[in-house]
């Protein structure tokens, strides 16, 4: 695991954890593409999102949980359509500092706003 923390490029960090998945999955299942795991990761932030809609009033920490997490899908919905549509080209490593920062902008504007229980 270290050494996928210590890649420089994203392809070859996605690469390397495609083939370690693969290597501990059953042989059934195929390693997955960089636009699928974006797509689980969108519909997880997306789904996360919606539940705490549905729940209500929560404890403090949960909803800084649903807030960092519902505020993600902005920024992975970007990086999946554009994966998807920019073809062949790899993930580059500013796409995932964008990502990161939208994730920030957002759970900070999510977090000023939850009142605090």
């Amino acid at each position: 695991m270290e050494r996928l923390v210590r890649q420089a490029h994203p392809r070859d960090v996605f690469g390397d954890a495609r083939a370690w998945l693969a290597r501990r999955v059953p042989s059934k299942m195929a390693a997955a593409e960089p636009y699928e795991i974006i797509w689980w990761i969108f519909a997880a932030s997306v789904t996360i999102s919606m539940t705490s809609r549905f729940i209500g009033e929560v404890s403090a920490p949960l909803s800084y949980i649903f807030a960092i997490g519902g505020a993600a899908g902005c920024g992975w919905g970007w990086l999946l359509t554009r994966t998807l549509f920019r073809g062949g080209k790899s993930i580059e490593r500013w796409t995932l500092l964008a990502v990161g920062g939208i994730i920030v902008v957002e759970a900070y504007w999510h977090l000023a706003s939850v009142p605090a229980s």
